[in-house]
């Protein structure tokens, strides 16, 4: 497994993570609502000051093939 299909894992274990934290959580619904919609307007940001780099269709296929 390449980098950056470790780093795209994580990330995405991370986010179900919060997601299912957020529903467990002890909020009402319109707390809750509140907490999802103020992360999602965050997205934008982070995915920003991540700065992943470009991959090529050559770069997915290399990786594939491994």
């Amino acid at each position: 497994m390449t980098r950056t299909q470790s780093f795209i894992i994580g990330v995405a274990s991370f986010a179900a993570g919060v997601a299912i934290g957020l529903l467990f959580a002890p909020k009402s619904g319109k707390e809750l609502r509140k907490d999802i919609s103020d992360s999602a307007q965050k997205l934008p940001h982070l995915y920003e000051d991540l700065k992943l780099p470009k991959l090529s269709s050559s770069d997915v296929e290399r990786d594939l093939i491994k």
